[in-house]
């Protein structure tokens, strides 16, 4: 097992780890245009951690091939603008990390995220690149991704993992679109919050769990105080291409309903002329 207590890498240089059943690595800097690769079952970073704009870090699996199968990330984790690199087929943002992304579109190779108790901010658009739509799995209580940009989820599976509550996921959008292929709502305690909704911003290419009175199961606007308690929580829907929004859908009883008052007044009206 690879332990550091602190990786500097600076210029043109080049570090490379060929064997290891698990790196811990703490405090790694990246700056110039070095270059990291590491080779083995899976990684954990802690302290510092920091890619900056024209390094390259690869970290692979026992072939040397693949990206490595886990990463757990601790303290703040910062990816720039890299050059092509892999980082995991599983990300774990662990209990109060905090992982920035200002990468470039599809710069580093992930499989899937994994939200504990972290907070993720996407500051450029889909910086992310996977075999299929990358997959998020929402895993603790107070999750938050907050966006600077637009955005593409792929499956957003929030659940309850073995003993811990259910998990939730806080929702920034900034002003900025977030497009998810689904929202899959995995508990009846896991809560998909938006912090600051606003109409046309968030989507989901899947019909949504709909509550009886047609709005979305579990997932909410909210109002925060400054200390992240939720205030109040308004209800959602979801219109017939996708977006969701806080206006209430009509059943198509009610809208037959609407037609038939509507008929009946041009009726009376077109008598009375």
């Amino acid at each position: 097992t690879i332990s550091s207590t602190k990786i500097d890498m600076s210029g043109a240089s080049s570090l490379a780890i060929t064997s290891s059943s698990r790196a811990s690595l703490k405090d790694l800097i990246l700056s110039g245009t070095s270059n990291l690769k590491v080779i083995s079952s899976g990684v954990t970073f802690d302290g510092t951690t920091t890619f900056s704009d024209n390094t390259t870090f690869n970290f692979l699996r026992s072939d040397g091939e693949t990206y490595t199968t886990s990463a757990s990330v601790w303290g703040t984790f910062t990816v720039n603008k890299v050059k092509s690199s892999l980082l995991a087929q599983q990300v774990y943002v662990e209990d109060g990390a905090i992982f920035t992304s200002n990468a470039n579109t599809s710069s580093v190779s992930v499989g899937q995220i994994i939200m504990k108790a972290g907070t993720l901010y996407l500051n450029t658009s889909n910086a992310f690149k996977s075999q299929s739509s990358l997959a998020f799995s929402i895993a603790r209580v107070g999750a938050k991704i907050i966006l600077g940009a637009d955005n593409d989820f792929g499956v957003t599976n929030i659940y309850k993992s073995n003993d811990y509550p259910a998990g939730t996921l806080f929702l920034t959008l900034n002003g900025h679109k977030a497009s998810f292929a689904n929202i899959l709502i995995q508990n009846k305690n896991s809560m998909f919050y938006v912090t600051d909704f606003a109409e046309g911003l968030l989507s989901s290419g899947t019909d949504l769990v709909l509550n009886e009175d047609g709005s979305l199961y579990n997932i909410y606007i909210v109002q925060l105080d400054e200390t992240g308690k939720i205030l109040s929580q308004s209800l959602l829907y979801q219109n017939k291409n996708g977006y969701i929004t806080a206006v209430a859908i009509p059943e198509p009883a009610e809208v037959a309903m609407l037609f038939g008052l509507f008929a009946i007044a041009f009726a009376v009206y077109r008598r009375k002329r």
